[in-house]
């Protein structure tokens, strides 16, 4: 009986959770509600976070890219703050010159319709990031996601300065993404697999997708500066088009440092990065 009672004020309380209106910048979202953005707000003025921690991993606010200690860093506008299991609906508006910073304490979800534009980062995560149906654009950094990885539906990321969506230490998975027309890399994870389906990453000034490793499936990865997709191991592709990228070193359209899995892939050219490596795999059309 205690059990059920238990239960029951919990049910109660869940459901006499009310939607959050986010009608001004700086506003933040309580852990496990969910935040609607009601205007177009730009928030170009407001405080937020430098994006790298400090070397006893702690976190540094931050009003200006000078306040944050390393040449390359940069301070991370936070328009909106959600909680640890927070949400963000972006309702069909958008978000200018600062973007939404999320807990270190849980993942956190933004969904659109709507853009974030101009944002130094789009959604800087500290754990998981999930994210749907928007678009981060003209910032320097699409996403960012510390901890965690992201699961992304439907995004668009372009035209931002360095990466549009660079994870640390987790997965990415990607479906239906489209990155084009930013300056670093499409969609690039440093330690962790980038698992792509059905997405778009190109011309990227570096490479289009970057894991460890990258696995794609019905990707379409063109133009890109750098490599189209990039391991420091294996990768496997399969039913894509990977053509035109690298052009500059002689074409690396698939670039791994142990022979790649491709299968039903239309791709130019492709290169060994492993210590052996220098030549070609032999699994493109002009090896």
């Amino acid at each position: 009986m205690r059990t059920l009672l238990a239960l029951a004020s919990v049910l109660a309380l869940a459901g006499s959770a009310a939607a959050v209106d986010v009608t001004a910048c700086g506003q933040s979202v309580p852990d496990f509600d969910t935040g609607v953005l009601q205007a177009d707000l730009d928030c170009s003025g407001e405080p937020g976070v430098c994006i790298h921690l400090l070397g006893d991993d702690t976190e540094m606010s931050c009003t200006s890219d000078t306040d944050c200690p390393q040449s390359f860093n940069a301070c991370a506008r936070a328009a909106v703050q959600l909680g640890a299991g927070a949400s963000l609906q972006l309702n069909g508006h958008s978000l200018t010159g600062a973007g939404v910073l999320c807990s270190d304490s849980g993942t956190c979800t933004v969904t659109g319709p709507g853009s974030i534009v101009s944002a130094p980062v789009g959604i800087l995560a500290r754990k998981k990031v999930i994210a749907s149906g928007l678009t981060a654009t003209g910032g320097k950094y699409g996403i960012i996601s510390r901890r965690g990885g992201a699961i992304l539906t439907d995004v668009v990321l372009t035209n931002n300065t360095e990466d549009g969506i660079w994870s640390w230490r987790g997965t990415i998975r990607a479906t239906g993404v489209v990155a084009t027309g930013n300056g670093d890399s499409g969609l690039y994870a440093t330690l962790k697999p980038v698992i792509a389906r059905d997405s778009t990453s190109s011309n990227n000034g570096n490479h289009g997708i970057d894991g460890y490793p990258p696995r794609a499936v019905g990707v379409t990865v063109e133009g890109n500066g750098g490599g189209g997709l990039v391991s420091a191991k294996g990768l496997s592709v399969v039913g894509s088009t990977v053509t035109g990228n690298g052009i500059a070193y002689g074409g690396l359209d698939v670039w791994s440092a142990r022979r790649p899995r491709v299968i039903d892939t239309v791709c130019d050219h492709s290169r060994n990065s492993g210590p052996d490596g220098g030549g070609s795999w032999g699994v493109c059309a002009s090896d």
